[in-house]
């Protein structure tokens, strides 16, 4: 008999295996040869990479990111609103861009918690983006995503979302797969092609830690960082309350075998600018 799960694993001379990788994938030779990996725990999370506010679809202005951001002990939060080709009746367009980063300026300076500038741009039907390369080279981080012509053709959504992990400004692609838990499958994309690629470029594949979407999901997580690719946990929030997703997306990533060296949000600041440039 014992008290404690860990006596069990010791007992039998394993590692003790948590809770998140009991999915005989493999954990069980690795917890015998003392291989496991160390997982990402919510506290090595610098920040949220994947916010929207007031500016666009959100309830929050600029001001209320910095200060839930100073409560959650965060370093940053990216705010990435939508690019006006959505059609949003607040979408971002290049003017819309400007004067939301001289406010984030003004904010900036009285926030321990910066606000990073970035956008979530729409990949159009044919692979280009929603916004002129111009305008994206200027912000901090740049997620592009795919919104609409969901019911394309394996190969040729496979190769529209390539081609914007191929984009010299775009450092993340935003819910790759596109599902909606309970009302809308992922589309066809392949998404070993998609890792692939995004090894290549450094590109990091967004874990949306939305409930309502946890994409990628584990298994496609698992694929990734075997192959080098990184991770950035997003909430995708738009109002307070989603802030606390972010637990969502870190069991994800434990879900899915990641270290804190595979999720780009437990980079320091600078770190992560660097990473981005």
């Amino acid at each position: 008999e014992f008290s404690t799960e860990e006596e069990l694993f010791s007992a039998l001379g394993m590692d003790y295996v948590v809770p998140e990788l009991r999915e005989d994938w493999g954990e069980v030779e690795r917890s015998v040869s003392h291989t496991l990996p160390k997982l990402v725990t919510s506290g090595e999370i610098h920040g949220d990479l994947h916010v929207h506010s007031s500016w666009s679809d959100g309830l929050l202005s600029i001001g209320d990111l910095a200060q839930a951001g100073e409560q959650l002990g965060y370093e940053y939060i990216l705010c990435s609103d939508h690019s006006a080709t959505l059609g949003i009746a607040h979408g971002l367009d290049e003017e819309g861009i400007r004067r939301q980063a001289h406010e984030i300026e003004l904010v900036n300076r009285k926030s321990s918690c910066k606000i990073l500038h970035g956008i979530e741009v729409d990949i159009l039907a044919d692979g280009t983006l929603g916004l002129q390369n111009r305008i994206l080279a200027d912000l901090d981080l740049v997620i592009a995503s795919v919104h609409s012509g969901f019911s394309q053709a394996q190969d040729i959504i496979t190769r529209r979302i390539i081609a914007a992990v191929e984009h010299e400004h775009v450092d993340i692609i935003g819910h790759p797969t596109g599902r909606i838990i309970g009302k809308r499958q992922a589309y066809a994309v392949d998404m070993s092609r998609v890792i692939e690629r995004a090894k290549d470029t450094g590109t990091s594949l967004e874990c949306n830690a939305s409930p309502y979407r946890l994409d990628l999901d584990d298994a496609y997580i698992r694929e990734a960082v075997e192959r080098g690719v990184r991770i950035a946990i997003g909430t995708d929030t738009h109002d307070r309350s989603e802030f606390q997703h972010m637990q969502y997306g870190v069991m994800t990533c434990r879900r899915g075998w990641s270290s804190g060296r595979d999720i780009i949000n437990t980079l320091p600041i600078n770190e992560l600018l660097e990473w981005a440039a």
